[in-house]
């Protein structure tokens, strides 16, 4: 019999209790043959964050921080500490983002299909929950002569590919992980993302956007 993919969700956060318990509940809650973990840093939360999360989920280790982290940070070392324990996939999620039921299984069957030794990174899509609209995912270069302008990809029935990333819902193979290493501590709150999607498209990982 074929162990159950082994799936590890990163998260950082901070005073958002409810939404982080949500994020948490969309995560586990994914159906399929699959072993849910998560890490999660709380970068200094005074409402009682962790404390919610210990005692709900066994299958989160909840790190602390001293709230100078903010995003970026907060994710680097979440990051590090997961790809420790080791996963075959591990996944960026905001602890604002709400899966829909089936977005994993989604996006690991899309991740599946690359045949990619350097591995592989699928960008899920978000979107407004009142419009519909998206509003995080993956990213294309405006063009070679605007470095560092980038517009936003609208998902559809095929993967596609991106230049770079949002760090919302974001699949990465242990493969990828490997390849492109840690988060850059360099920046702080945003862009981190950015680079790193930068960067593994650069070591010749597949990113790409997975299906609506």
């Amino acid at each position: 019999m074929t162990a159950p993919l082994k799936i590890c969700a990163v998260l950082a956060a901070f005073n958002r209790r409810e939404r982080t318990m949500c994020a948490l509940r969309s995560f586990f809650s994914q159906g399929g043959d699959v072993d849910l973990s998560a890490v999660l840093m709380d970068d200094g939360s005074t409402d009682g964050t962790t404390e919610a999360v210990q005692a709900e989920f066994r299958q989160v280790i909840a790190l602390k921080g001293d709230g100078s982290l903010y995003w970026n940070r907060g994710m680097a070392e979440a990051f590090k500490a997961a790809c420790a324990f080791g996963a075959d996939y591990y996944l960026w999620l905001n602890d604002d983002t709400v899966l829909y039921p089936d977005a994993l299984n989604s996006l690991i069957q899309d991740a599946q299909v690359i045949q990619n030794p350097q591995g592989c990174i699928l960008v899920g899509s978000t979107k407004d929950s009142m419009s519909a609209s998206c509003t995080y995912g993956g990213v294309r270069s405006i063009s070679k002569w605007h470095a560092g302008k980038f517009s936003l990809i609208e998902p559809g029935a095929e993967v596609q590919s991106c230049d770079t990333l949002n760090g919302n819902v974001v699949l990465i193979s242990a493969a990828a992980a490997e390849v492109v290493g840690d988060i850059d501590t360099y920046f702080s709150h945003s862009m981190g993302d950015y680079d790193y999607g930068l960067r593994a498209v650069g070591a010749g990982v597949s990113v790409l956007i997975g299906r609506n």
